[in-house]
């Protein structure tokens, strides 16, 4: 199970912010459990009865206000692993919608700067969610997906200086140093604390627990509790059976020398910091690189070491993924503000994003180069090339469509409808 979708301990629950405080994480805490009921409605104009939910969620939105204009630190928890309540979670988003309804409430009421000002709440609000932990990056990317959309189907709504406005909320957001190094610092030391949770020291004993986790009794390998039938299985899962069927007399092999039982520790224990140190030193390469540099190492997972390194290494390669895409989507909205502001000043589009005056923030995150900006006429097309790190013309990704051969699907990334504007 991914750390992120791991139960919280007790302590977060324990949790009672108060305030006022000096921390915006506890206005966001009371604001998340203020949200009554919700809404999952995206439709422009907002019907009524969205409407009437945004009225009656004035109290969570102005608690939520508050807070956005404090510092934030994370105080919870103690321990890596301990994340928030789930409901929590669920009432953040809950919070995202409420801001996306209360925009597209003020854009139907043609209040833009109103709209503008309820925006930037949910920006500071996503931002300061963005580091910690991986849930806390995961739902913070969710919520900044949430509060942007009203404002990518309605660009042309805004005005010249409401464009500006959103523009440099978002190129400072993209020009100040981020927090994603603390979501891999602690997926780190969650991934070593597990290791000692799920192996202590002088404990050989506890690889017997693993193998029993499997449903498998560690001596004869038949199932703790009846099994149903295999047929119509997934193959996945079959072969993870006889996987583990292979590894249960390893396993069982090493849980009767605690010498070897040590050792295996020590290699668990140097192989997810190497697969760290690794993640560090990708997200220090300039863009267009971190991806290739961070492929996941191939492991052998009928060994031991090969499986538990497996089960136990934080998935950085899918936070970095996660993490440059979401900052190839801020550059291309940056940019989308900004030709509908030369487009306002100057009557047309420019035929370069030179124009306007970005600097290095038109490179797209996936291939160091710049963000694909083609003007056919009186519209143009807009897109980052998504993580192959190539130009595909344009195309668009199709569900189901999967990697071949390792490789990344086909296809690049755009914020309107294939690009165009």
């Amino acid at each position: 199970m991914p750390r992120w979708q791991q139960p919280p301990s007790a302590q977060a629950h324990e949790y009672q912010p108060r305030l006022p405080s000096d921390n915006a994480l506890d206005y966001y805490l009371v604001a998340a459990r203020s949200v009554v009921g919700d809404s999952l409605d995206t439709s422009q104009p907002p019907k009524p009865e969205e409407v009437r939910w945004v009225e009656s969620n004035e109290r969570a939105f102005r608690i939520l206000q508050q807070g956005a204009g404090k510092p934030y630190r994370w105080i919870l928890p103690t321990t890596p692993q301990t994340g928030m309540p789930t409901p929590i979670y669920g009432g953040f988003r809950r919070l995202a919608r409420l801001v996306a309804s209360r925009v597209r409430w003020a854009i139907a009421t043609k209040d833009g700067m109103d709209a503008v000002r309820d925006w930037h709440v949910g920006v500071r609000f996503a931002r300061d969610l963005q580091g910690d932990l991986a849930i806390n990056y995961l739902v913070g990317v969710a919520v900044e997906g949430i509060v942007h959309a009203p404002i990518i189907g309605e660009l042309d709504f805004f005005s010249s200086a409401e464009c500006r406005a959103m523009a440099d909320m978002l190129i400072w957001w993209e020009r100040t140093p981020d927090r994603f190094l603390t979501v891999l610092e602690g997926e780190q030391t969650f991934a070593l604390q597990s290791l000692d949770e799920m192996l202590p020291t002088g404990k050989p004993e506890a690889l017997l627990e693993i193998i029993r986790g499997w449903n498998m009794d560690p001596e004869t390998g038949k199932p703790l509790e009846p099994e149903e039938p295999d047929e119509g299985d997934e193959p996945h899962l079959l072969e993870e059976r006889r996987r583990q069927e292979r590894l249960r007399p390893q396993l069982l092999d090493i849980a009767r020398s605690p010498l070897a039982y040590e050792q295996l520790r020590q290699q668990l224990r140097q192989a997810i910091v190497r697969h760290m140190q690794d993640a560090f030193r990708a997200l220090r390469l300039p863009y267009g690189r971190q991806l290739q540099a961070l492929r996941q190492p191939a492991r052998d997972l009928n060994t031991p070491l090969g499986y538990l390194v497996d089960e136990m290494a934080p998935l950085t390669s899918h936070l970095l993924r996660v993490y440059l895409r979401q900052r190839a989507r801020r550059r291309l909205l940056i940019a989308h503000l900004l030709l509908r502001v030369y487009y306002l000043r100057e009557g047309s589009y420019p035929d370069s994003l030179h124009r306007l005056r970005l600097e290095e923030l038109i490179i797209d995150p996936f291939s160091g180069k710049e963000l694909v900006y083609r003007r056919e006429g009186d519209r143009y097309r807009l897109y980052s090339v998504d993580e192959n790190g190539k130009d595909d013309g344009g195309r668009r990704r199709q569900p189901g469509e999967h990697p071949v051969e390792g490789d990344a699907v086909p296809g690049d990334l755009f914020l309107t409808w294939d690009g165009w504007r």
